[in-house]
């Protein structure tokens, strides 16, 4: 028994890893909490009935919530691409940390589409077409210099921090939604809106975590190239 805990403990901190890791750590909380927070919803309703439309209403329930959910595998498999790209003690493989920007890219086009379709436009903008922008330029792989508001940088500086970027509208807008619940936090109906938002921040603090530590790896990777 505690041979198998500890392979599991071993497995799961294998997985965790590298920027690949946080990434899908962040995907696996995003999905998790969406799902809890439809069924906690239905919960009211009665009927375990309730709980599984509910759940199928989120995962696939409308083109919106479809491309949503399409999206999120296509970034589980990009997580998956970049844990195994950047080892630990390792030079990062650059094939497949291109196919990781790739998948990531067509994942962030269809979060786009499915955001647009929920009349979120700033949203499908940045965390759809400006992040899907920046990892598809990542996965190209330029290597000229651009200019940037007058600074000279390297263009995959600038396809990297065009993700980090695409992370503030959203980050500003769940605190917005967290400020909101707790002016109406009296009701206990209040607290239960109030996870959703939390688990969004913390779900975006550790994809930009990521954006960050595959910036910095892959400035790294190209100053010792």
């Amino acid at each position: 028994m505690v041979s198998a805990t500890k392979g599991v403990g071993t497995w799961l901190g294998d997985r965790l890893k590298g920027p690949g890791g946080l990434y899908n750590l962040g995907n696996a909380v995003g999905l998790v909490s969406g799902i809890a927070a439809s069924a906690q919803a239905a919960r009211h309703r009665a009927g375990v009935s309730h709980v599984v439309a509910a759940t199928w209403d989120y995962v696939a329930g409308s083109p919106a919530a479809a491309a949503v959910t399409v999206a999120t595998v296509f970034f589980f498999w990009s997580g998956e691409e970049y844990r195994r790209a950047w080892r630990p003690r390792q030079a990062s493989d650059r094939n497949r940390n291109r196919r990781g920007d790739l998948l990531s890219s067509l994942g962030a086009v269809l979060l786009g589409l499915g955001l647009a379709l929920l009349g979120n436009p700033l949203l499908a903008a940045t965390s759809g077409f400006m992040h899907a922008a920046g990892k598809l330029g990542s996965a190209i792989g330029l290597e000229s210099r651009l200019r940037l508001f007058g600074w000279s940088m390297p263009a995959s500086d600038i396809f990297r921090l065009s993700v980090v970027l695409s992370r503030i509208p959203a980050i500003l807008l769940t605190l917005g939604a967290i400020a909101s619940d707790f002016e109406t936090l009296a009701p206990s109906a209040a607290l239960e809106r109030s996870v959703l938002p939390w688990a969004t921040m913390i779900c975006l603090c550790i994809w930009a975590g990521a954006d960050l530590m595959l910036a910095r790896g892959s400035r790294s990777t190209a100053n010792s190239a």
